[in-house]
């Protein structure tokens, strides 16, 4: 006669086995909690350039017609961060040449040795083939300069174009001119 094992009953021996080493509940009480963070804005300014103009010439292309520069740089913020972006306006140099105009200065701090430009705020943020300048000054809110404040629908990085213009029609001497701006993130 053959031996053949029911697999149901073999099952159900273990699973009596189990149980019998399991321990005996009198009850059961259940807690709820909650796992909590919180997420704080943030913003990180990489990859800025320096706004070169390049040749400036006030007696044939520059005499009636503004110089324009560009340059930018990437900002990365939290998703739903308010940025707002500043371009300092208090510097030595300030409405040095044409009142009310930035001005670069070739090294000598005496009159007619400025070159004056403008920075203008972007309409978008983007690279400048797919943003335009807009007529906002822009500076730190001061002064009639306005700010650029883009919003952040993602953590994506994003180009902010820095649009600027050398004022048509100075009178300057042969030089170098330079000036210092510093670029902040309020946020």
């Amino acid at each position: 006669m053959s031996r053949k094992t029911n697999p149901m009953l073999a099952a159900t021996a273990f699973a009596v086995l189990l149980l019998a080493d399991a321990p005996a509940f009198a009850g059961t009480v259940t807690k709820t909690f909650n796992a909590t963070a919180s997420v704080a804005a943030n913003c990180v300014m990489s990859n800025i350039a320096n706004l070169d103009f390049g040749s400036y010439d006030p007696v044939v292309a520059n005499a009636s017609t503004a110089l324009p520069g560009n340059t930018s740089f990437t900002l990365t913020c939290t998703k739903g961060a308010s940025p707002v972006v500043l371009m300092s306006i208090g510097n030595a140099n300030f409405g040095g040449n044409l009142a009310g105009k930035r001005s670069m200065n070739n090294g000598t701090a005496t009159a007619g040795n400025y070159l004056s430009y403008d920075l203008y705020t972007p309409s978008g943020v983007g690279a400048s083939g797919s943003v335009s300048p807009t007529a906002t000054l822009w500076g730190d809110g001061t002064g009639g300069t306005g700010t650029f404040s883009p919003s952040v629908p993602s953590v994506a990085a994003q180009t902010v174009t820095i649009f600027g213009a050398v004022t048509a029609g100075q009178d300057v001497p042969v030089g170098s001119y330079t000036d210092s701006v510093t670029a902040t993130v309020n946020f």
